[in-house]
């Protein structure tokens, strides 16, 4: 009886463990995706707030006439 219960325990460890292994790897791969993308909003927010600064008001105004237009 207690042979008979050891045995399927033993071969459905090793599955169990590389599940929950998966589990966190893909936990951590989610975890990483969110930092990328934040990071990359970040960097176009900086970006667009640079080229804010640098844009001539010559350029604002033909970009507020193309918004009219459409």
């Amino acid at each position: 009886m207690i042979h008979a219960l050891r045995l399927p325990a033993v071969s459905a460890q090793p599955a169990t463990r590389l599940s929950v292994s998966r589990r966190v790897r893909r936990r951590r791969d989610v975890i990483q995706r969110g930092a990328r993308r934040a990071e990359r909003g970040r960097r176009l927010l900086r970006e667009e707030q640079r080229q804010r600064q640098s844009r001539s008001l010559s350029h604002i105004r033909s970009f507020s006439i193309l918004c009219a237009e459409t």
